[in-house]
């Protein structure tokens, strides 16, 4: 068993360490809880943070590490390859330890603190072995539940970023491990070492939970020997109490910044709340955990009842409320990465399963060969993706990739679309339009604003499509699998959909690899007709007009009483909505692939709106086959849209100019709107060309590219 426990460990190093560099990006804002601060530490010489939302431990474990073996290895390295790498203007050996971790905080101590959070993980992993084989006195269940956190994709994904979540699951499982010695040895030793472990676990993400199993186990203790041990008790309570306030001077001495950043976080968590996180239960099932681990979860908790109820309920009380607070008291469940801290302990269950049914039907000789093999098949899901995640984290990150593409392929002096937070490279001297979903984001208003490049983060997109997921209960049940084509139809997924499709180079690695994935597209010159014919004309002079609706919140009608030409056109109120998707469309138009059409229509807003606030577009969409019924999910092959409307109240001509996709037979024509202004349409036209055009798309330097899905809309806030 030692042997196959130590090959578990390998793989699991090998998952874990394998990514760390370069791995994620260096921007994420809760990683420098960790590396961050352990440097303010080290340079200040004290236990003060310079942050107060995230507890001592963390930190000071990474100050602790530095400063007696990563500072040490780096000096004796460049010593012997590089002196002139280190600091030469010190005093004494603590200067130049202070000199090195400010020197080299991006460079070479984010990556330490990655390296550290690898090392932990895998420490969970035995941790988990150890926890289930001492609770369940057997080594099989131990194993089981060991190979399932190695391969575990939220594990893997945790490892590679200093952020507090493996941590917490390592001091949960330690505690654990501290709380279940107490029915082997009912000493003071024992309670006092459970008691530091309880501190510790608060000390590590202000989470208390670690107390309950340790409770429990003492309210057995209690009622097995008929003795109250009232000095164990408060032996193991002050313990943590000292613990915690011994680590923590500084947040006393800052109690004001302390205070501030704990009601933000309460105020963020929405604490009090009371409303279940469907969410997150999905989340685990579908991502997470995997549905047939799942299951096998859930399987081992009712069979755990019935065959080690009191075992059982040692987990659960770690368990239930933790997702009671998470799930339910309060909006954790948006923060899907809280999960990653009691993902081991659920997994315990699903070894104590998978084991318990093969000694009812094998051979012990062949229970553990064949729980080996089941629970790998079980994990096919979570394998491939901690796989990739590896794989790709070894890439450079995709922001650099793109800054140097963008070096050598774009034009000095070029106007390319940005976010002004997006790193473009400063020496091609590139004219900045700036790229922000308010103003500016669009192709066509990108063109409008004379950029040729446009360099997109698909940050600008996933940021706005998470709207699913903090909903209520009936439509988080409704939104159990990712919305993805309600989301497709959104104004920010109809934006990704088109930059995406006029890529000249993507710069995005896999969904199961988080990064700052960006996106490079030419806008496209607009071909230029020799003549045009009017295929489809809708002037609304009757409410018969055959447009559909598509809203649920019923806020578009036919109006009859204002129009362009002629009075009757198409109305889009304001107000709050279910989707953010709103919009009248055509019938289907049937087409010729190849051909290029002008579509044209007229829009109204009731009140004058700034560029800021603009609002209001044409949407064409073009089909293989006839969709039917055109609904909020109808997804199309491909869309184009028009500029947003902005300015006086007047009627404002606005067209797309396009070439139809190869293989398109049918197309439909939308206003579509946000939520500002209402806004009406009248006098749509389309025309078709009686020329052949070919689609700039299909040749050089257009890759004919699309964006994916599970990139464009993540499964998560942020990926994470």
């Amino acid at each position: 068993m030692k042997k196959l426990l130590f090959v578990v460990l390998i793989i699991a190093a090998l998952f874990r360490f394998i990514g760390t560099n370069p791995g994620y990006h260096h921007y994420h804002a809760d990683e420098g809880m960790s590396y961050s601060s352990a440097i303010l530490m080290i340079r200040n010489f004290n236990l003060d943070p310079g942050r107060y939302d995230y507890p001592i431990v963390i930190p000071l474990f990474h100050a602790l590490a530095y400063f007696f073996l990563f500072i040490p290895l780096f000096v004796i390295k460049y010593k012997v390859f590089d002196p002139s790498a280190l600091p030469n203007d010190y005093e004494n050996l603590l200067e130049l330890w202070q000199k090195i971790v400010y020197q080299y905080q991006q460079t070479h101590v984010l990556f330490w603190g990655r390296y550290l959070t690898a090392f932990v993980s895998v420490g969970v992993v035995l941790l988990t072995y150890m926890v289930a084989q001492k609770l369940f006195k057997d080594k099989k269940i131990g194993l089981i539940s060991a190979i399932l956190v190695t391969f575990n994709f939220r594990q893997v994904l945790a490892s590679h970023i200093a952020l507090p979540d493996i941590y917490n699951a390592f001091v949960y499982l330690l505690s654990l491990l501290a709380s279940i010695r107490l029915l082997e040895h009912k000493n003071k030793k024992s309670y006092l070492f459970a008691g530091i472990l309880i501190g510790l676990s608060f000390s590590t993400k202000f989470q208390f939970f670690a107390v309950f199993p340790f409770l429990l186990i003492h309210a057995l203790l209690v009622w097995q020997d008929k003795k109250l041990r009232i000095r164990e008790i408060l032996l193991a309570g002050l313990t943590a109490i000292l613990i915690i306030v011994v680590l923590h001077p500084y947040y006393v001495i800052k109690w004001e910044e302390f205070q501030n950043i704990t009601s933000y976080n309460f105020l963020k968590y929405a604490v009090g709340q009371k409303m279940l996180s469907v969410y997150a239960f999905s989340y685990l099932y579908n991502i997470g955990i995997g549905s047939a681990v799942s299951l096998a979860v859930l399987s081992g908790i009712i069979l755990g009842f019935f065959k080690k109820r009191f075992k059982t309920l040692i987990l659960l009380s770690l368990i239930i409320p933790f997702f009671y607070y998470f799930a339910y008291y309060a909006n954790g469940g948006y923060y899907i990465r809280n999960f990653v801290s009691i993902t081991p302990v659920l997994l315990i269950f699903a070894g104590f399963f998978i084991v318990s049914v093969f000694r009812i039907f094998l051979n012990k000789k062949f229970v553990l060969i064949f729980a080996i093999i089941i629970a790998c098949l079980g994990s096919l899901d979570q394998i491939k993706n901690s796989l990739i995640n590896s794989s790709r984290y070894t890439h450079p990150w995709s922001f650099e990739t793109a800054s140097n593409w963008a070096a050598v392929n774009i034009p000095d002096k070029a106007k390319v679309g940005a976010h002004p937070w997006d790193r473009v490279p400063a020496s091609k001297n590139f004219e900045n339009v700036p790229l922000e979903p308010s103003t500016t984001y669009s192709l066509a208003e990108m063109k409008e604003d004379g950029a040729a490049y446009l360099y997109f983060n698909l940050d600008w997109v996933s940021t706005f499509s998470v709207w699913w997921i903090n909903r209520s209960i009936r439509e988080q049940i409704e939104y159990w699998n990712k919305p993805d084509n309600i989301l497709s139809n959104s104004f920010v997924g109809v934006v990704g959909r088109e930059i995406g499709s006029f890529a000249v180079a993507e710069f995005v690695k896999p969904w199961q690899a988080p990064d700052m994935n960006i996106i490079i597209t030419k806008v496209p010159d607009l071909p230029e007709f020799n003549k045009l014919k009017l295929i489809k004309k809708f002037t609304f002079d009757d409410p018969f007009h055959e447009w559909t609706f598509i809203d649920v919140a019923e806020k578009t009608f036919y109006d009859e009483n204002i129009g362009h030409d002629s009075v009757g056109s198409i109305r889009i109120e304001t107000g709050a909505r279910r989707f953010p998707v709103l919009k009248a469309t055509s019938p289907l138009i049937s087409i010729d692939s190849h051909k290029a059409y002008r579509v044209e229509g007229w829009i109204k807003t009731d009140q004058q709106i700034s560029k800021k606030q603009r609002d209001g577009l044409l949407r064409v969409d073009f089909y293989e086959t006839d969709p039917g019924e055109l609904k909020i999910d109808t997804k199309s092959m491909d869309v184009r849209l028009s500029s947003r409307v902005f300015g006086e109240p007047i009627w404002v001509k606005k067209e797309i100019i396009v070439v139809a996709k190869a293989g398109a037979k049918y197309m439909s024509v939308s206003l579509q709107s946000g939520e500002g202004v209402n806004m009406w349409l009248d006098d749509v036209a389309i025309y078709e060309s009686d020329e052949i055009y070919e689609d700039i798309r299909a040749g050089k330097p257009y890759i004919n590219y699309e964006i994916p899905v599970d990139n464009l809309f993540p499964f998560s806030q942020g990926g994470l």
